[in-house]
């Protein structure tokens, strides 16, 4: 609920930061959180919203425990999932898109692969992430993402459909 209320305000620009009670056996993972200031890519009001870092990735505290517990069940099923990407900056995604797109404007679809534009990411609000399975090349021909495809309604996580690694609350 959290994770949605997140997304729709960040699409509405409306975000309003609101006081929220953790339970107690979060206290120590909430320690860990570092609020930082987050670039607005649409030149609008600055957000602020919470990064933690999980494995030497970023991401936002909304999906911090699924992604945390994805890793846990598949590596206790013995695939080597890892994660490549989560939260990027606005200067990443705008450098990103410039190496897979054939210009700035270029609509996602003829951005080899998908790319979002600065600002249209969940990546810029580290709410995507993008997995690995090592040792293989190409995630989407992988055990890992045969693994993550049947598992992934237990995490709430939907794949975007052009890109088998990219992972998010929204599919998007």
């Amino acid at each position: 609920m959290l994770g949605l209320l997140l997304l729709l305000s960040i699409n509405t620009g409306s975000f309003q930061q609101a006081q929220v009670k953790a339970p107690k056996q979060l206290g120590p993972m909430l320690a860990q959180v570092q609020t930082i200031d987050a670039e607005s890519c649409l030149k609008t009001s600055l957000h602020q919203f919470d990064l933690m870092e999980l494995e030497g990735t970023r991401l936002n505290k909304f999906i911090y425990l699924q992604t945390k517990q994805v890793l846990k069940e598949a590596r206790e099923m013995g695939y080597s999932l890892s994660l490549t990407s989560a939260h990027r900056s606005c200067q990443e995604q705008t450098q990103l898109r410039s190496q897979n797109c054939p210009s700035p404007t270029s609509p996602v679809e003829t951005c080899n692969p998908p790319t979002e534009k600065e600002g249209d990411s969940l990546h810029n609000y580290g709410m995507a992430v993008d997995f690995k399975c090592d040792g293989y090349p190409i995630f989407g021909n992988s055990p890992c993402y045969v693994w993550l495809k049947e598992n992934s309604p237990k995490f709430k996580f939907k794949q975007r459909p052009e890109e088998p690694w990219h992972w998010s609350l929204t599919g998007r």
